[in-house]
C-alpha cells in the first residue's frame, strides 16, 4: 500500500497492443487517488484500497495531463478515482490551475452527488468538466439503508438540481437485485430516475463481490460460496440473481421493465443533443472523436432495434 503516490510511475500507454488503434480519448483514463472512506456494503474498492484515501499532488496529475497530451493529442480525459470531489481543497486547487495553465481539455469524473455544491460544480465546469457521474443505485430509502450507502433519496434530489442548474452533464448509475429489495424498491428506483431525469443512465444487476460485506451476510444465508464460478456473474449476467424477497421469473419481468425505462429515457433526442454539446470542443480539436460516437450511437440503436 504505497502512501506517496507520486512514487508510481505513469501508466505505460505506448505499451498497449496496437497502441494506434485506440482513439484519442480512450488513453485518458486516469486515477487521481486511491481509496474510499465510505462504506458501501456492496463495494470491493475498500478491500483493495482500504478506506484511507491517498491522493496524488495536483502538480503530478497535471503532468501526467501534458504528457498523454503530447502522446497521443488526448484531449478528453477521464477520472476513475472511486469519489473524485472528496478532498473539496484538493480539487478546487486543481480546477483552477487547469484554468490558469490555459490546458484547453474537457474531463470527467465519478464522485458522490451528496459531495456537490453550486460553487464546486461552476468551478469544475469553468476548467473543463463536462460530464459528471455519480452512483444512485437505488431510489428506496430502505435499501439505501441497508447497503449503507451513506446518501438520502432527498440528497440526491438536491444535487440533481445542482447539476441541472449549472448545466452540467451528468449520468446515474443504478442497479437492481440488492438482497434486500422487494418488487416495490425497485420501482422506486424506476421513479426516482424519472424524476431526477439524469442525462444518461447506466443500469447494472447486483453482483456479490467476495470480501465485501455484503457477500459474508450472502454467505451466511448460504446463497453464495467461495467456489462459485465467477465466470458466469457480471453486471449484465442473467445468472445475477440474489433476491429472495421477489420470485425469479418476477425479477427477471421487472429488470426487462427496468432496462426498457432506461433504454427510452437514454433515447431522449434533447438528452443526445446535451450529451453532444459537452463534447462540442473535444469534437472540434479531435474529429475523429466525434466520428467514432456516431458510430457507437447508430451501433446503439441497431442493436435496439
Amino acid at each position: 500500500m504505497i502512501a506517496d503516490l507520486n512514487r508510481l510511475p505513469y501508466p505505460a500507454r505506448e505499451l498497449l497492443h496496437d497502441c494506434h488503434g485506440y482513439e484519442a480519448e480512450d488513453m485518458g483514463l486516469m486515477m487521481g487517488s486511491r481509496g474510499c472512506p465510505f462504506q458501501c456494503t456492496y463495494c470491493a474498492s475498500k478491500n483493495m484500497w482500504t478506506r484511507k484515501v491517498r491522493y496524488r499532488s495536483v502538480e503530478n496529475i497535471l503532468d501526467e495531463i501534458h504528457t498523454v497530451k503530447r502522446a497521443f493529442g488526448t484531449t478528453q480525459f477521464s477520472f476513475e478515482d472511486d469519489s473524485f470531489t472528496t478532498n473539496t481543497k484538493l480539487i478546487t486547487e486543481f480546477a483552477k490551475q487547469l484554468i490558469a495553465q490555459k490546458m484547453s481539455i474537457n474531463w470527467s469524473a465519478i464522485t458522490r452527488i451528496n459531495l456537490l455544491s453550486y460553487e464546486l460544480i461552476t468551478l469544475m465546469k469553468k476548467a473543463g468538466c463536462n460530464h459528471i457521474r455519480v452512483g444512485i443505485e437505488s431510489g428506496s430509502p430502505k435499501v439505501l439503508r441497508d447497503t449503507k450507502k451513506g446518501i438520502t433519496v432527498e440528497q440526491m434530489r438536491t444535487g440533481a438540481k445542482i447539476l441541472r442548474d449549472t448545466g452540467m452533464y451528468w449520468s446515474a448509475y443504478f442497479m437492481a437485485g440488492l438482497p434486500t429489495e422487494t418488487e416495490d424498491d425497485i420501482r422506486a428506483s424506476i421513479e426516482l430516475m424519472k424524476e431526477i431525469k439524469p442525462d444518461y443512465c447506466t443500469l447494472s444487476i447486483f453482483t456479490p463481490y467476495p470480501g465485501t460485506e455484503i457477500f459474508e451476510q450472502l454467505k451466511r444465508q448460504d446463497m453464495v460460496t467461495e467456489q462459485m464460478d465467477w465466470s458466469k456473474f457480471s453486471h449484465a449476467s442473467p445468472h445475477n440473481y440474489f433476491s429472495p424477497q421477489i420470485p425469479k421469473e418476477k425479477f427477471e419481468e421487472l429488470l426487462d421493465i427496468f432496462a426498457h425505462e432506461v433504454d427510452k429515457h437514454n433515447g431522449n433526442i434533447r438528452r443526445l443533443f446535451k450529451r453532444a454539446k459537452s463534447k462540442g470542443s473535444v469534437y472540434i480539436q479531435q474529429p475523429s472523436e466525434l466520428v467514432g460516437d456516431l458510430k457507437k450511437y447508430l451501433s446503439w440503436r441497431k442493436n435496439k432495434e
